[in-house]
């Protein structure tokens, strides 16, 4: 997925704005596209583009006039204020590629170890890098006060974490192919190997039929699936820090390693 980001300042000329802090993301003709109201009256915005990633030597020679230009076009039989959004703003983010850090083979050698993104970075869709790098700080501080030294703190560490930080990516990865449906939402996908062959408002061919089935199956998948249910490992994980403490003497303290969320969660 191939990410754009901007912002709109207030223009008193423009549509009435929404409220300030509501994020209104949509399908469009050829992308996903968002965008929220700042206090000062303001638009940030963002557009994630299905298709190949955008080779370096593109990036380094388009500029963002073209960007833009390819991003008006993307949005112009769209309905809603992004086209304007687009059109009347800048770009802060442009033609950025997404990548997981699925796995890293080792998190600490001798007295160093790794937390947060550095051992495990899922992609920003998931709203959970800054709580996965808490947690590691707390299961890590525990794991320190209750072993006897950093060498078997470190392997308590790393036999807590790693089921339940790598299962978020796993799920990440899912939810971003699930927000990009390919062909069916969106018709050609567009290839970005080459300036020429970069999308534009010809490559829109989805009708309203697709478009109804779209809309009605994403409801039945958030109905039925994307649950509080289904989400409480992710966002219900709680730590209990006086667990464990000074219960055994130290070096003896032994850590069950967290249940793995199941593959359907």
């Amino acid at each position: 997925m191939v990410n754009f980001g901007g912002y709109t300042p207030y223009d008193a000329s423009s549509p009435a704005s929404m409220e300030p802090g509501v994020w209104h993301m949509m399908f469009g003709r050829q992308a996903f596209f968002g965008h929220v109201i700042d206090p000062q009256g303001g638009t940030v915005w963002f557009a994630n583009i299905p298709g190949e990633q955008i080779p370096k030597a593109d990036r380094d020679t388009t500029d963002e006039a073209h960007w833009r230009g390819l991003l008006e076009a993307m949005s112009a039989d769209d309905a809603g204020p992004i086209n304007d959004l687009v059109r009347r703003g800048h770009l802060d983010v442009a033609a950025d590629n997404t990548y997981d850090l699925a796995s890293v083979p080792r998190w600490h050698s001798g007295s160093m170890v790794i937390i947060g993104d550095a051992a495990h970075a899922p992609s920003s869709i998931s709203g959970q890098g800054a709580s996965l790098a808490i947690e590691d700080a707390v299961v890590l501080a525990k794991c320190l006060r209750d072993s006897s030294g950093p060498a078997a703190a470190f392997d308590a560490y790393e036999g807590l974490r790693r089921p339940r930080v790598e299962a978020m990516v796993r799920q990440v990865t899912r939810g971003i192919s699930n927000r990009v449906p390919g062909r069916l939402a969106y018709g050609q996908l567009p290839r970005f190997g080459r300036k020429s062959n970069l999308p534009t408002r010809s490559a829109a061919k989805d009708g309203p039929v697709v478009r109804l089935l779209r809309d009605r199956a994403l409801r039945s998948v958030y109905s039925c699936f994307v649950t509080e249910r289904s989400l409480g490992w992710t966002y219900n994980h709680h730590i209990d820090w006086d667990e464990g403490k000074r219960s055994v003497p130290a070096g003896q303290q032994e850590f069950a390693e967290e249940a793995r969320p199941s593959e359907n969660a």
